[in-house]
C-alpha cells in the first residue's frame, strides 16, 4: 500500500513537472524580494504587523473606542491572516519592536519623483542577516505570505487547466503570468492580508470552474462555502467572492440541468460560509452598529468628502494599472516609464485575442464553452466594479484586483493562444512569459535595492 502511494506521488510529480518548476522559480523570486526589500517597506505593512503583535501580546481582537490603536485603520480588518501569523511571531523575542519600528520623519510616501527618503521606517544595520528579534519575526510572516502566494499560483494553474484542457502549455502560461507578475511577487514577500484573500479567491475560482465541469456534490459545495467563509474573515473584499459564487450558481445549474439542486447548493454554501465567518460580522454589528467595520476604518482613515470626477477617475485608473504590475515601497518606487505602456499594450492584445476567441464561440454556437468562460469574465468584471466602488470612498490600488488574478491570466492566456495566431501564438506567449520573468528578476536589483541604498558619506 505504501509503495503504491509513493508511486502515485512520483507519477503526479512527473506529470506536473512544469508546474513544480514554475512554483520553484516563483519561490526563489519571492525569497529574493524578501531579502532585498527592507522590513515593512510595503503599503500598510507596519499596521498589519502591529495587529499581529497586538494578538501575540494577548490583548485579544482590536476594539476601537475612539482611542487610536497601534494598528491604526487595520483595526477594522477581519483577523484570519493575523491569527495565522501569531504562532510564527510568538516563536521570536520581539521585545525590541518599539526600537525597530521607528518612522522616518522625512519619508516621501507616495512620491515616486522624490530623490531619497523612500524608506518610511528607519533601518538600522542590525536588521540585516542573520535576522533576529522583530526583524526575524517580520521575515517569518513574509514567508507565510510567500506560501499563500504559492497557493495562488497552484490554483491559477489548476483552474486554467480546466478552462484550457488542450495540453499543459496554456495552463502553464496562465500560471506564469501570476508567478512572474512583479507586483504579485512583491506583495507575496510582504506582510499583508491581501495574500490570504488572493489565495482563497484562486481556490474559490478553481472550485467553481470544477463544479461547472463535474456535477457538484453537497460535500464540494460545503467546501466552497468554507472557502468563502475564510475569505470573508481574511479581508472585507473577500465578501465579493460570496456574491460571485452565489450569482454564478444558476449557470452551474443550467450546465447540469439541475435546477432542483440550486436551492440546496445555495443553502449549503451560505450556511457553511456563515458558520465560519458569521461571528465576526455579528461582533462588528454589536460593537459598532456596522457589520462591515468600515465605520472603524473611516474613523481613522478618512473617506473621500465627495466622489471623484471623470478627470480624477482617469488619474486613479493610471495608478491602478501601474500598481497592478510594478509599484513598490509605499507607492514611491516605480519602474522606468516605458515599461508601463508596454505592459498595457501586451495586456490589451490578450483581451483582444480573447474577444476574437469569444466571438468564434458565439458564431459556432458553442454555448457551453461560452458560458464556462463567462465565469472568468464575471470574476474580472465584478472585482473591477468593486474597485470602482472603493474609488468612490478611498484611493484604489491594483492589488485589490488580485483575488481575480487567476481569472485575468486565464483570459489573457486564452487570448494570446487564439487559433487565429496558430503556432505564432504559442511562440509569442513563451517570449512574453520570459520577458515578464526577466522584469520580475530585475526589479529587486534595478529598482528596490537602489531606492533604499545608504547615501555615501560626505
Amino acid at each position: 500500500m505504501e509503495f503504491k502511494r509513493v508511486s502515485r506521488f512520483r507519477r503526479l510529480i512527473k506529470r506536473e513537472k512544469p508546474l513544480w518548476c514554475l512554483m520553484g522559480v516563483y519561490l526563489i523570486l519571492a525569497l529574493i524580494y524578501n531579502v532585498t526589500n527592507p522590513i515593512l517597506e510595503s503599503p500598510d505593512a507596519i499596521w498589519h504587523f502591529r495587529y499581529i503583535l497586538y494578538l501575540v501580546q494577548g490583548k485579544g481582537l482590536p476594539h476601537y473606542t475612539g482611542t487610536p490603536l497601534p494598528m491604526h485603520q487595520e483595526a477594522s480588518q477581519p483577523p484570519l491572516y493575523y491569527l495565522l501569523a501569531v504562532p510564527l511571531v510568538a516563536l521570536v523575542d520581539t521585545s525590541d519592536a518599539e526600537e525597530v519600528l521607528r518612522f522616518n520623519p522625512h519619508a516621501a510616501v507616495g512620491l515616486a519623483s522624490a530623490y531619497g527618503n523612500k524608506n518610511v521606517l528607519i533601518h538600522p544595520p542590525d536588521e540585516r542577516f542573520p535576522y533576529r528579534g522583530t526583524a526575524l519575526a517580520v521575515h517569518l510572516v513574509r514567508l507565510l505570505s510567500t506560501l499563500l502566494g504559492a497557493l495562488t499560483v497552484l490554483f491559477a494553474y489548476r483552474a486554467a487547466k480546466l478552462l484550457m484542457p488542450e495540453g499543459a502549455f496554456p495552463a502553464f502560461f496562465a500560471a506564469s503570468l501570476v508567478a512572474f507578475n512583479p507586483q504579485f511577487i512583491f506583495l507575496s514577500a510582504s506582510v499583508n492580508n491581501d495574500n490570504l484573500v488572493t489565495a482563497l479567491g484562486a481556490i474559490a475560482f478553481y472550485l467553481l470552474v470544477n463544479s461547472w465541469l463535474d456535477l457538484p456534490a453537497g460535500r464540494r459545495m460545503a467546501l466552497l462555502g468554507v472557502i468563502l467563509g475564510l475569505a470573508a474573515i481574511a479581508k472585507l473584499n473577500g465578501l465579493v467572492l460570496s456574491v460571485l459564487v452565489i450569482g454564478l450558481l444558476p449557470l452551474v445549474a443550467w450546465r447540469h440541468r439541475a435546477w432542483k439542486s440550486l436551492p440546496y447548493w445555495a443553502i449549503i454554501i451560505m450556511l457553511s460560509a456563515a458558520t465560519v465567518a458569521g461571528w465576526w460580522y455579528i461582533r462588528n454589528l454589536i460593537l459598532y452598529g456596522d457589520p462591515t467595520g468600515l465605520k472603524v476604518m473611516f474613523a481613522v482613515y478618512h473617506r473621500r468628502s465627495k466622489p471623484p470626477d471623470l478627470r480624477e477617475l482617469l488619474l486613479l485608473f493610471e495608478g491602478v494599472r501601474k500598481s497592478f504590475w510594478a509599484v513598490f515601497g509605499w507607492f514611491n518606487v516605480v519602474a522606468h516609464p516605458w515599461i508601463y505602456p508596454v505592459l498595457d499594450f501586451w495586456m490589451l492584445l490578450g483581451f483582444t485575442g480573447f474577444g476574437v476567441f469569444a466571438a468564434g464561440l458565439l458564431l459556432r454556437r458553442e454555448w457551453d464553452r461560452l458560458a464556462q468562460w463567462s465565469i472568468a469574465v464575471a470574476w474580472v468584471a465584478v472585482y473591477t466594479l468593486a474597485l470602482w466602488k472603493w474609488s468612490q470612498m478611498r484611493y484604489p490600488q491594483g492589488r485589490m484586483l488580485f483575488p481575480a488574478l487567476p481569472a485575468f491570466t486565464a483570459l489573457w492566456a486564452r487570448g494570446w493562444l487564439v487559433d487565429l495566431l496558430g503556432r505564432w501564438g504559442r511562440r509569442l506567449s513563451a517570449v512574453s512569459a520570459v520577458g515578464l520573468f526577466v522584469l520580475a528578476l530585475s526589479v529587486p536589483f534595478v529598482y528596490i535595492q537602489p531606492a533604499y541604498a545608504r547615501p555615501p558619506l560626505l
